[in-house]
């Protein structure tokens, strides 16, 4: 085993793993302070109109390319690992494409519809202003994303470090400005949230430009290539990116903004799970995507429980200072967001698990399992948010997260090895068309 760990950390993909990670909690660093300057200065009530909004925006932004911004990247680093920078450059233009249109759809959708989502929806007319703001940031999101994707093919991490943290002093920079020359108010810290990704695209498109122009003509045959695959990978994204904001829908619905707030904000400190697995996605998953050899899929597999222990393990201590933590860096009226973070911190440990176990599967062609999954994920926490939030409150959310991550993790981890198994001899990813016959 030690052994085994040097020569992960002497590989590129530690290196590159490092940067990204070291780059994303560096960007949590700067979100936890807007969100502590931006707690303090507005109400409990404003501060939940704020977390429903930047729910809104980002799991948004994520919905505008139906899963092909993973798809591409699978589809993207095969090619390149195959010498064929034509087609893996051809990949990124139809995602770009695709998600131009598809996001400015779902910005003004948005912004028209707002006052009725907000009366409607979330019972809740204050919001709409909000929600209008919010448009601007479905589609500065949505092209960071696809920027993002198209750095981790090309490998260059240390680009997206730069822009990672332009992104990030551009938010702060924005947060104060706001509370120094403006009147501190939920609109303009929206604002701010949807400004700073627009730059960092604009930057960084000028450095993925010359890489697109060595795509040929569009092809009927790779778009539907990437959307048969992309397509579960949507409604997998699709309920895993609603997982941790559905608990403040419910509670904003049933409950009021103040109790969304207070769970919105346990949400906001699990941040480091959602940026490890981001971190390993980055680094990891285009390696793997045009990787040939099942059996180092499974090496990934072992190596991936073996690394869940030690996070459980080094995550244990914060159930026991989470409550004061809390008081000193938020103040007294969140202390009730402690128990819900103990819970979520849970629940997000055996996410960290899912999701390094999703990086396998989609390598073995089986994206549907997992959107089936986290289906039924989501429709546990919505139907049990529905009947338990009015009598146990905003912590009922939490424990349905847990437990629904919970069984996903040991079911996924059986059935990616239990796939593994049972693969003919000699096995490569080329051949994988025909595993959708092996159960």
């Amino acid at each position: 085993m030690k052994k085994y760990l040097a020569k992960i950390i002497k590989s590129a993909v530690f290196r590159n793993l490092t940067i990204v990670s070291l780059a994303n909690f560096i960007s949590a660093g700067f979100g936890l302070l807007c969100l502590v300057i931006i707690s303090r200065l507005i109400t409990v009530g404003e501060f939940g109109l704020f977390q429903i909004s930047l729910s809104v925006m980002i799991l948004l932004s994520l919905f505008t390319d139906i899963g092909m911004d993973t798809g591409v990247i699978r589809f993207a680093a095969f090619y390149l690992g195959s010498n064929r920078p034509a087609e893996a450059a051809q990949a990124f233009r139809i995602t770009l494409t695709f998600k131009l249109i598809s996001c400015l759809v779902f910005a003004l959708t948005i912004a028209a519809g707002s006052d009725w989502i907000s009366r409607n929806i979330f019972n809740l007319a204050a919001l709409s202003p909000l929600l209008k703001l919010s448009a601007i940031g479905i589609i500065s999101y949505s092209l960071i994303n696809y920027l993002k994707s198209v750095l981790y093919v090309y490998r260059l991490f240390k680009e997206l470090f730069l822009l990672q943290i332009i992104m990030d002093l551009t938010k702060i920079f924005l947060v104060i400005a706001a509370c120094t020359f403006l009147k501190c108010r939920p609109e303009e810290f929206i604002l701010a949230y949807a400004l700073c990704p627009l730059l960092a695209f604009l930057l960084g498109y000028r450095k993925i430009r010359p890489l697109l122009k060595k795509a040929g003509k569009m092809t009927k045959t790779l778009l539907q290539k990437i959307f048969s695959f992309s397509k579960w990978v949507f409604v997998s994204d699709l309920c895993k990116q609603i997982l941790p904001y559905l608990g403040v829908f419910l509670l904003g619905k049933l409950s009021g903004s103040q109790t969304a707030g207070i769970y919105g904000l346990a949400v906001s400190l699990t941040a480091i799970f959602p940026i490890l697995a981001l971190s390993i996605k980055s680094a990891v998953y285009p390696e793997i995507a045009g990787n040939k050899d099942i059996n180092r899929i499974k090496k990934y597999l072992k190596f991936t429980l073996e690394i869940s222990l030690y996070v459980i393990l080094a995550c244990l201590p914060l159930l026991f200072i989470s409550r004061p933590a809390i008081i000193v860096i938020f103040g007294a009226r969140y202390a009730s967001a402690a128990v819900i973070f103990n819970w979520l911190l849970l629940g997000n440990i055996a996410m960290f698990t899912i999701n390094a176990i999703r990086l396998a599967l989609y390598s073995l062609n089986k994206p549907r399992m997992l959107a089936i999954v986290d289906i039924l994920r989501v429709a546990l926490i919505g139907i049990g948010g529905y009947l338990l939030i009015p009598g146990l409150g905003a912590i009922a959310p939490a424990i349905l997260l847990t437990a629904a991550n919970c069984l996903a993790a040991v079911f996924l981890a059986l059935y990616s090895f239990g796939i593994i198994k049972r693969s003919p001899a000699g096995l490569t990813v080329d051949d994988t068309a025909i595993l959708p016959q092996i159960y």
